[in-house]
């Protein structure tokens, strides 16, 4: 399975314990559910099922639906995808945001990352998307995309308006678009996380959620985090060794028990009296260190 980044949206694969999220996000809204198939809300013993729904597509095929994860609030806003359409050969681009995130340009740019895919890892040839023929908006999003109207299609037990795009039609734009591997294990191994060195002598393997991240350091002697801030709150655990740290003007030697809480947008530095081993807790997630 992978996840992609976008300059605004992380697109992932659906977990189970998505289902409440998703419930109140898509399947509650009227207005949402107006232009999907059913047209109207659906009840919360559905919600589990659609998870799995969309697992058994990635493991079937090797590509599937995603949640769309606002990066700006960690927010999990919609679904945005490719799948079979039932029954048929066809590969269907599809996607369906939140009401408080139209009008943004968001599903396009969700819609753009889903065909880049398709097209430049899966290899497709041409991809569909069909859409409920008084949901003008999800038309003009295929009509930016380069997709172009091939008449109509028979899906979801109806016949609907249908547009194509073929890798050689398709333009990618130069946006950001970063592909990597997503596993939906619950369990880590840390001696099979890669290390990092995210500044001299300051090394790191991380874990991310969609709202945080785990960052477990070793610190060379003598190492130096220079001053800065960020807007992620902070809980840094001390493990082993000395760490001279400033938080907000004040300075303090952490051995290991203790912890510095640092909030948001605070400067704050760090000196390694020795080595040291620390775990750092943000939130939310550290999109630079994915």
């Amino acid at each position: 399975m992978h996840a992609i980044e976008t300059v605004r949206l992380r697109l992932r694969p659906f977990r189970r314990d998505d289902a409440e999220v998703y419930y109140h996000t898509l399947m509650t809204d009227p207005d949402v559910q107006r232009y999907l198939p059913g047209g109207q809300p659906r009840p919360r013993e559905q919600a589990e099922p659609q998870m799995v729904h969309f697992q058994d597509h990635w493991t079937q095929h090797g590509f599937g639906g995603w949640a769309v994860i606002h990066k700006a609030d960690g927010a999990l806003i919609g679904q945005c995808g490719l799948q079979y359409v039932a029954g048929r050969p066809e590969i269907e681009l599809f996607y369906a945001l939140a009401k408080p995130y139209w009008g943004r340009g968001l599903a396009p740019e969700a819609a753009r990352a889903a065909l880049r895919y398709g097209f430049e890892i899966m290899g497709f040839d041409r991809i569909v998307a069909v859409f409920a023929p008084e949901n003008a908006a999800s038309e003009r999003v295929m009509i930016k995309l380069g997709m172009a109207h091939q008449g109509t299609l028979e899906a979801y037990n109806t016949v609907l308006p249908c547009y194509a795009i073929t890798r050689q039609e398709f333009r990618p734009g130069d946006a950001p678009f970063t592909v990597e591997e997503y596993s939906l294990m619950p369990f880590q191994n840390l001696n099979e996380i890669e290390s990092r060195e995210v500044v001299p002598g300051i090394h790191g393997k991380f874990a991310h959620t969609d709202h945080m991240t785990v960052g477990h350091f070793r610190i060379e002697k003598g190492a130096i985090l220079p001053e800065h801030a960020h807007p992620h709150e902070q809980i840094t655990n001390m493990i082993e060794g000395q760490l001279e740290m400033t938080v907000g003007g004040e300075t303090l030697v952490l051995t290991p028990g203790q912890v510095a809480v640092i909030p948001s947008n605070v400067t704050h530095s760090a000196r390694a009296l020795t080595e040291c081993r620390v775990i750092d807790v943000f939130q939310p997630a550290r999109e630079d260190y994915k």
